[in-house]
Protein backbone atom coordinates (compact mmCIF):
# COMPACT_ATOMS: atom_id res chain seq x y z
CA UNK A 1 0.00 0.00 0.00
CA UNK A 2 1.22 3.69 -0.79
CA UNK A 3 1.04 6.87 0.57
CA UNK A 4 -1.41 8.62 -1.82
CA UNK A 5 -3.83 5.26 -1.37
CA UNK A 6 -3.52 5.21 2.28
CA UNK A 7 -4.25 9.42 2.03
CA UNK A 8 -6.98 8.84 -0.07
CA UNK A 9 -8.60 5.94 2.26
CA UNK A 10 -8.52 8.36 5.53
CA UNK A 11 -9.74 11.17 3.81
CA UNK A 12 -12.67 9.17 2.18
CA UNK A 13 -13.64 7.79 5.93
CA UNK A 14 -13.63 11.56 7.01
CA UNK A 15 -15.53 12.30 4.63
CA UNK A 16 -12.80 14.45 2.55
CA UNK A 17 -11.21 16.43 5.46
CA UNK A 18 -7.51 16.91 5.71
CA UNK A 19 -7.90 16.59 9.17
CA UNK A 20 -8.88 13.07 11.74
CA UNK A 21 -9.92 13.47 14.89
CA UNK A 22 -8.08 11.07 17.58
CA UNK A 23 -11.19 9.21 18.19
CA UNK A 24 -12.03 8.35 14.52
CA UNK A 25 -8.42 7.19 13.63
CA UNK A 26 -8.46 5.16 16.70
CA UNK A 27 -11.97 3.61 15.03
CA UNK A 28 -9.91 3.46 11.72
CA UNK A 29 -7.30 1.77 12.77
CA UNK A 30 -8.68 -0.39 15.32
CA UNK A 31 -6.70 -0.29 18.43
CA UNK A 32 -6.72 0.89 22.15
CA UNK A 33 -5.76 4.30 23.93
CA UNK A 34 -2.59 2.91 25.02
CA UNK A 35 -1.52 1.39 21.17
CA UNK A 36 -3.17 4.65 19.66
CA UNK A 37 -1.00 6.99 22.15
CA UNK A 38 1.99 5.25 20.90
CA UNK A 39 1.28 5.38 17.26
CA UNK A 40 0.95 9.29 17.20
CA UNK A 41 4.03 10.23 19.23
CA UNK A 42 5.92 12.59 17.77
CA UNK A 43 3.31 14.38 15.07
CA UNK A 44 1.93 17.64 15.10
CA UNK A 45 -1.61 17.71 16.39
CA UNK A 46 -4.29 20.83 16.20
CA UNK A 47 -6.89 21.87 18.67
CA UNK A 48 -10.01 21.93 16.82
CA UNK A 49 -12.67 22.95 19.53
CA UNK A 50 -12.58 20.02 22.27
CA UNK A 51 -10.70 17.56 19.61
CA UNK A 52 -7.15 16.71 18.43
CA UNK A 53 -6.59 16.40 15.32
CA UNK A 54 -4.12 15.33 13.34
CA UNK A 55 -3.00 15.73 9.43
CA UNK A 56 -4.04 12.89 7.14
CA UNK A 57 -0.77 12.90 5.09
CA UNK A 58 0.82 12.65 8.69
CA UNK A 59 -1.06 9.61 9.51
CA UNK A 60 -0.95 7.81 6.42
CA UNK A 61 3.19 8.30 6.57
CA UNK A 62 3.28 7.21 10.41
CA UNK A 63 0.90 4.42 9.16
CA UNK A 64 3.64 3.41 6.23
CA UNK A 65 6.90 3.66 8.87
CA UNK A 66 5.37 1.43 11.73
CA UNK A 67 3.58 -1.32 9.34
CA UNK A 68 0.56 -0.84 11.54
Amino acid sequence: MCKESLTEDLRSYTGGKAWISKRKLRTWLGVGDEKLNEFLEGIDSRVNGNRVEYFIVDVAERVLEKRF
